[in-house]
Order: C-alpha cells, then sequence, then structure tokens
C-alpha cells in the first residue's frame, strides 16, 4: 500500500510538471487549455491549435463553422473556409480500435479479479460453509474490537486482507466507471440512456448473483430446495430492500433538479457532505462513535475531495472565467432558486449517507447473505430503472449503445455487488473512502488519456486525501 501511494504521488507531481499549457484567450473569450483532443481531426486538419478546453468544441470557430471573432489574436487558428465548412457538416470521427482497449482492459482486470475473489471465498473454512455470518452484535462491532475479541491470529489477518482487497477493488472500479462513462459521452459521443444502462446493469447484478447462489453452499435464512424455490421465496420476502431502491431513484432525480439550479462548483462542494452524513446516520442507527482523531481525518478527506472537483471541473471553469457563459449554462432563477438547488444537493447527501448505513444494517443484522440481498435489490432496481428506459425510448431502449456501452453497465453491475461485500466485510465509511480515493486515480488517469487539466491544487488535493486516507486507518 505504501509503496503504491508513493508511485501515485510521483505521477501526479510529474503530471503537474508536464502540464504547463498556455493560457490564452479563446474565440469564445473563456480561459482554458488550448491542447484539448476533443475536436480529433477536425481541428488538426484545420489547424485550429487556439482551441479552449472547457468550451468542448461549441464555440470552436472551425468546429462550429464560424469565423474567429479575431482572427488578429488567433493567427493559428485561421483556415480556409472549405475546411471550416468541413468541420461544421462532417460527423464525429470514428474511434479508434486502441481507444476503449485500455478501458476494456481495465474492465477485464476487475473481472477477473473478482472472479478470484469469489473463488477465495467459496472455500470453507473449518466446516463453515460460505456466506455463513457472525453474529450481529459482532459484525456491528468496529474492526479493532472484533479483531481483539478473534480467537485466532490468522483469522484477523484473513478478514483485514479481505477488506484490503474489497476496497482496493471498489476504488478501480469507480476509477474505471468514470473514466469509461467520460470516454463514452465526450470522445463517441454517445446519446444512450443513462436509465437503460444502470437497468442493464441491474440485470447483470441480478444474474451473478443468482449464479454464486446456485453454485454454493451457504448458511442463509431462504429455505433449502430448489433455485426456483428459493429465487421465489427471496423475492417475496424482498420488501427491505424495496427501501435503497426508492432512495437511488430520489436520489438520480434530485440531482437533476439541482444542477438546473446551481453551478457545478457548488453541486461538487455541496455532494462532499455525504461523507459527514454516512457517520452521523452510523452514530445513530448503529451507535458507532468515532473519535475527534477519526472526524478530523474525515474532515481533510472531504477539504481534499473538495480541491479536486473544483479544479478539475471544466464547466466550473467556465462558470469562474472572465468572460459570461452562454445562455442555458447560467444557474436558473435568482437566490430563491439557488438555495433550492442547494437544499436538493444537500438532501440528494443524506439520503446517500442513510441509504449506506440502511443497507449496512440490513445487511449485518439478518441471515442472508450478501448475494441474497444483491439479488433483492437487484430486483427491485429492476423494478425502477426499467420502466424510465421505456419511457425515455418507448420504441428502441438500446438507442445508441455500443460494445463500449455494455462495458459500462457490466463496470456498473461489478460495482453494485463490490459496494456490498465492502459494507459486509468493512463498513459504509469505507466505501465512501474508496470514492474519495478513486477521485485521485480518475484525476490523474484523465490527464493522462484525456488532457485534463493537472495542477497544483489538483496535487494538493491529492496528497491531502492519500495522508487523510492513511490517518483514518492508522488513528484509534
Amino acid at each position: 500500500m505504501r509503496r503504491t501511494a508513493m508511485l501515485l504521488l510521483v505521477q501526479l507531481v510529474l503530471s503537474s510538471l508536464t502540464s504547463a499549457a498556455a493560457k490564452e484567450h479563446c474565440s469564445s473569450g473563456l480561459k482554458g487549455d488550448f491542447a484539448f483532443k476533443t475536436c480529433a481531426s477536425f481541428c488538426k486538419s484545420a489547424r485550429a491549435a487556439s482551441h479552449c478546453k472547457f468550451c468542448k468544441c461549441q464555440e470552436c470557430g472551425f468546429c462550429s463553422g464560424k469565423a474567429p471573432s479575431s482572427p488578429e489574436a488567433h493567427p493559428q487558428s485561421l483556415a480556409p473556409p472549405q475546411a471550416a465548412q468541413l468541420a461544421h457538416s462532417a460527423p464525429p470521427p470514428a474511434a479508434s480500435a486502441g481507444g476503449w482497449l485500455l478501458p476494456s482492459s481495465i474492465c477485464v482486470a476487475l473481472l477477473l479479479g473478482f472472479i478470484c475473489y469469489a473463488l477465495a471465498a467459496s472455500r470453507p473454512k473449518g466446516g463453515i460453509s460460505i456466506g455463513e455470518a457472525d453474529s450481529p452484535e459482532e459484525e456491528l462491532l468496529p474492526y479493532e474490537c472484533v479483531k481483539a475479541q478473534s480467537a485466532s491470529p490468522g483469522d484477523a489477518v484473513g478478514a483485514y486482507e479481505t477488506r484490503a482487497l474489497c476496497v482496493g477493488f471498489l476504488c478501480l472500479q469507480y476509477a474505471a466507471y468514470a473514466l469509461l462513462r467520460r470516454y463514452a459521452a465526450g470522445i463517441l459521443h454517445e446519446e444512450w440512456s443513462f436509465a437503460s444502462v444502470l437497468g442493464v446493469g441491474e440485470v447483470i447484478k441480478f444474474g451473478i448473483s443468482l449464479t454464486v447462489i446456485a453454485r454454493t453452499r451457504d448458511a442463509s435464512e431462504a429455505p433449502p430446495g430448489t433455485l426456483q424455490d428459493r429465487t421465489k421465496w427471496l423475492l417475496l420476502n424482498s420488501g427491505k430492500m424495496a427501501v435503497p431502491a426508492a432512495i437511488y431513484l430520489a436520489m438520480n432525480m434530485l440531482g437533476f433538479v439541482s444542477l438546473k439550479r446551481v453551478d457545478a462548483g457548488t453541486f461538487a462542494v455541496v455532494q462532499q457532505s455525504k461523507i459527514f452524513f454516512t457517520a452521523l446516520f452510523a452514530r445513530i442507527f448503529l451507535s458507532r462513535v468515532l473519535s475527534i482523531p477519526k472526524w478530523c481525518a474525515l474532515s481533510c478527506l472531504v477539504c481534499g475531495v473538495t480541491i479536486i472537483s473544483l479544479h478539475a471541473n471544466p464547466e466550473y471553469a467556465c462558470f469562474t472565467s472572465s468572460a459570461p457563459p452562454k445562455p442555458g449554462t447560467m444557474v436558473e432563477g435568482g437566490p430563491f432558486q439557488y438555495l433550492f438547488g442547494v437544499a436538493a444537493v444537500t438532501l440528494d447527501s443524506a439520503l446517500s449517507g442513510f441509504a449506506t448505513i440502511y443497507f449496512e444494517k440490513v445487511l449485518k443484522t439478518t441471515t442472508l447473505t450478501v448475494w441474497d440481498r444483491n439479488l433483492q435489490l437487484a430486483f427491485w432496481s429492476m423494478v425502477v430503472y426499467l420502466p424510465w428506459t421505456l419511457i425515455d425510448h418507448p420504441l428502441n431502449p438500446f438507442f445508441g449503445w455500443s460494445v463500449v456501452t455494455l462495458i459500462v453497465a457490466a463496470l456498473g453491475a461489478v460495482g453494485g455487488i463490490l459496494v456490498a461485500l465492502v459494507i459486509k466485510h468493512a463498513d459504509g465509511l469505507a466505501k465512501n473512502m474508496a470514492t474519495a480515493s478513486s477521485i485521485v486515480v480518475t484525476t490523474a488517469l484523465s490527464h493522462f488519456l484525456f488532457d485534463a487539466p493537472m495542477s497544483s491544487s489538483i496535487v494538493l488535493g491529492s496528497l491531502i486525501v492519500i495522508i487523510s486516507g492513511f490517518n483514518y486507518q492508522s488513528v484509534p
């Protein structure tokens, strides 16, 4: 872990040193990095060097078919009218085969790692079958107490390795999922329905959980019998999992409401409060008390993630530029609408923390296994997302899909399973720690893959996140 952290720190420092791009004004008046590659072959053929990163080709004179407002200020952006017309009328460039090779490799690696974990966990230890849970009281104790009460040091080491493995894979999954979605939407310009991707991901998760239930012998509350009878019983007794599914639907709706009323910077800052809400609900529902050093570590973690989110978000850079943004990108309404948007983001964060702790309490205080609960949650999520998909595209639910989209859905399914495993073997705060750590990985890889910004502020925020994560794990 320490070697990995040191390598990540060196990578971030080198990224900040090699990202000294010239800062000028593009034709829209915004400020940004002119080395962005969104225009691909269009800007290369038109020699449009003075292209702003943050406007994403919408205000580029060659991509929009408009002449630059001040040719003297942009001598490199001059090109024949034929090039401008070509850039305006031609379809988006086709993605190269190597473009999605890296995301596919990451997805395959995650799937292989998950399979290895499932195979390792399926081996019975000391006559106890897979999925057999400890007592609910013991599972809700902090890890240090469980370690102290453990009869065998080997069991404690094995439990620690399982926790570390789950959290590490979840961090990689979050990073790969974010990068692949950015690649599909920003580079390939795919226009698939977000609900369809989530729905198919839940179908995949349902199939994986059903396969594990069929192939493993576990100590579960579900009555023994055929797979069909067990599945029927699990679905008929899945009412508790309808609560998080409904919460996730409400969170998606609140996200749409808030993004129309607040800027991206405010959204990124307020959304980090979900870490504090998770700790608060853990205190209320699980009687889990955090020490003052752990609260300080969480506070520093939130500060680091906030710094990264603010400086790595292109939309926020557009809002803070000297020129006014285009109509439609401004926050809707006046101060009341802005406060309403902030309240929506805050409620979204509170629901996220509540859903995490609710799922942890249900998972650790009942005798159903993590695969049983994943099956139930996937069922209710399909009930939510599949009708939403038909509303978006009634005639063709898979409109705009490609191989990359299918990989995105598969990564989402693996992520849902990993979240449940992290909550089962660790706790809800460990899940949020993995999310925060993945932001560092995503930002670093985005700089090399997509020419995303990398500044000293982002490096500082990444250092704060890494140090805070180590402090949270080391302090009592």
